[in-house]
Protein backbone atom coordinates (compact mmCIF):
# COMPACT_ATOMS: atom_id res chain seq x y z
CA UNK A 1 0.00 0.00 0.00
CA UNK A 2 3.20 2.27 0.89
CA UNK A 3 4.54 1.98 -2.92
CA UNK A 4 1.41 2.75 -4.39
CA UNK A 5 1.07 5.97 -2.34
CA UNK A 6 4.67 7.18 -3.24
CA UNK A 7 3.94 6.46 -7.38
CA UNK A 8 0.79 8.37 -6.72
CA UNK A 9 3.22 11.21 -4.79
CA UNK A 10 6.12 11.21 -7.09
CA UNK A 11 3.06 11.51 -10.57
CA UNK A 12 1.71 14.46 -8.58
CA UNK A 13 5.25 16.28 -8.30
CA UNK A 14 5.94 15.30 -11.56
CA UNK A 15 2.87 16.97 -12.63
CA UNK A 16 3.45 19.36 -10.65
CA UNK A 17 7.03 20.32 -11.48
CA UNK A 18 5.83 20.81 -14.90
CA UNK A 19 3.08 23.10 -14.23
CA UNK A 20 5.61 25.07 -12.65
CA UNK A 21 8.45 24.93 -15.11
CA UNK A 22 6.05 26.29 -17.49
CA UNK A 23 4.75 29.13 -15.77
CA UNK A 24 8.65 30.20 -15.09
CA UNK A 25 9.16 30.21 -18.78
CA UNK A 26 5.96 32.35 -19.13
CA UNK A 27 7.83 34.93 -16.97
CA UNK A 28 10.69 34.96 -18.36
CA UNK A 29 8.91 35.54 -21.55
CA UNK A 30 7.47 38.54 -20.50
CA UNK A 31 10.68 39.54 -18.80
CA UNK A 32 12.00 39.46 -22.03
CA UNK A 33 9.33 40.98 -23.91
CA UNK A 34 9.41 43.90 -21.41
CA UNK A 35 12.99 44.45 -21.93
CA UNK A 36 12.89 43.97 -26.14
CA UNK A 37 10.31 46.59 -25.72
CA UNK A 38 12.44 49.26 -24.18
CA UNK A 39 15.30 48.66 -26.39
CA UNK A 40 12.99 48.82 -29.56
CA UNK A 41 11.20 52.00 -28.75
CA UNK A 42 14.72 53.56 -28.15
CA UNK A 43 15.84 52.25 -31.59
CA UNK A 44 12.69 54.11 -33.01
CA UNK A 45 13.42 57.48 -30.98
CA UNK A 46 16.43 57.52 -31.92
CA UNK A 47 16.11 57.09 -35.80
CA UNK A 48 13.33 59.73 -35.00
CA UNK A 49 15.43 62.09 -33.38
CA UNK A 50 18.32 61.71 -36.10
CA UNK A 51 16.06 62.18 -38.49
CA UNK A 52 14.90 65.14 -37.29
CA UNK A 53 17.73 66.75 -36.49
CA UNK A 54 19.66 65.45 -40.09
CA UNK A 55 16.51 67.45 -41.58
CA UNK A 56 16.75 70.15 -39.36
CA UNK A 57 16.14 73.84 -40.39
CA UNK A 58 14.70 76.74 -38.58
CA UNK A 59 11.53 77.09 -40.69
CA UNK A 60 10.86 73.38 -40.98
CA UNK A 61 8.37 73.08 -37.99
CA UNK A 62 8.47 68.94 -39.06
CA UNK A 63 11.99 68.61 -38.06
CA UNK A 64 11.18 69.52 -34.72
CA UNK A 65 8.03 67.79 -34.26
CA UNK A 66 10.14 64.62 -35.30
CA UNK A 67 12.29 65.41 -32.31
CA UNK A 68 9.76 65.84 -30.02
CA UNK A 69 7.01 62.88 -31.38
CA UNK A 70 10.93 60.60 -31.17
CA UNK A 71 10.63 61.50 -27.11
CA UNK A 72 7.41 60.66 -26.24
CA UNK A 73 7.74 57.21 -28.40
CA UNK A 74 10.69 56.64 -25.96
CA UNK A 75 9.37 57.68 -22.85
CA UNK A 76 6.38 55.52 -23.52
CA UNK A 77 7.67 52.36 -24.65
CA UNK A 78 10.14 52.91 -21.84
CA UNK A 79 6.99 52.73 -19.58
CA UNK A 80 5.50 50.14 -21.33
CA UNK A 81 8.89 47.34 -21.21
CA UNK A 82 9.03 48.29 -17.65
CA UNK A 83 5.29 47.34 -16.64
CA UNK A 84 5.74 44.48 -18.43
CA UNK A 85 9.02 43.59 -16.97
CA UNK A 86 7.91 44.09 -13.85
CA UNK A 87 4.58 41.65 -14.32
CA UNK A 88 7.11 38.79 -15.19
CA UNK A 89 8.70 39.74 -12.53
CA UNK A 90 5.46 39.15 -10.38
CA UNK A 91 4.87 36.36 -11.96
CA UNK A 92 8.17 34.59 -11.08
CA UNK A 93 7.74 35.58 -7.57
CA UNK A 94 4.09 33.96 -7.54
CA UNK A 95 5.47 30.94 -8.86
CA UNK A 96 8.19 31.02 -6.64
CA UNK A 97 5.81 31.18 -3.68
CA UNK A 98 3.86 28.17 -5.00
CA UNK A 99 6.49 26.13 -5.76
CA UNK A 100 7.68 26.53 -1.84
CA UNK A 101 4.86 25.58 -0.43
CA UNK A 102 3.42 23.24 -2.73
CA UNK A 103 3.37 19.45 -0.56
CA UNK A 104 3.83 17.66 -3.52
CA UNK A 105 7.86 18.43 -3.99
CA UNK A 106 10.65 17.54 -1.83
CA UNK A 107 13.36 20.44 -1.32
CA UNK A 108 15.43 19.12 -4.03
CA UNK A 109 12.20 18.88 -6.70
CA UNK A 110 11.89 22.41 -5.32
CA UNK A 111 15.58 23.22 -6.27
CA UNK A 112 15.25 22.16 -8.95
CA UNK A 113 11.93 23.61 -10.65
CA UNK A 114 13.40 26.96 -9.21
CA UNK A 115 16.67 26.30 -11.31
CA UNK A 116 19.11 26.37 -8.07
Amino acid sequence: MATAEVNATDRYASSVAKRYTDAYRVAKIFAFFGGFTKVLGFLIAALMVAAGCVSYNPNQTMAVAAVGVGIVVWISSFVAGMLISAQGQVLKANVDTAVNTSPFLSDSQRATTMSL
